[in-house]
């Protein structure tokens, strides 16, 4: 009978141990998920620059964008009004409602035939 009765002793404890095992392995397993489902570090962006928050993206404020060729119309269509005198690169970029640095560019490259310097940050139109 004493036999049997260590037996249990010794088969509770081991339960016990068991248990033990088990509530740290669950522990851990509950650690990781936590842990993973938080995000470290910068924002995610998307196109625009705009920043997604919980993976919605943030509104856009102010800007629209314009269809394609809009910023060379606009300024061949103001500097076919100022004539041969031309019209200043800042003047050009206030009535398209540009930055000035992308007017530039535009008269530089696209506009390399349709516009020509007149004097500096001045250009007209080719006639």
């Amino acid at each position: 009978m004493a036999t049997s009765f260590i037996n249990v002793k010794a088969l509770t404890k081991r339960i016990a141990e068991v248990r033990q095992e088990l509530a740290d392995l669950l522990h851990l397993e509950t650690f990781a998920a936590h842990s993973s489902s938080k995000k470290h570090g910068r924002p995610k962006k998307i196109q625009g620059g705009d920043v997604v928050n919980n993976g919605k993206p943030a509104a856009k404020i102010g800007r629209k964008s314009k269809k394609r060729g809009a910023l060379g119309a606009g300024i061949l269509k103001y500097l076919s009004t100022k004539g041969k005198s031309g019209a200043h690169i800042k003047d050009i970029a206030t009535h398209v409602g540009s930055k000035p640095a992308n007017v530039t560019a535009w008269t530089y490259t696209t506009g390399k035939g349709k516009v020509k310097r007149v004097k500096p940050a001045t250009f007209a139109i080719i006639e």
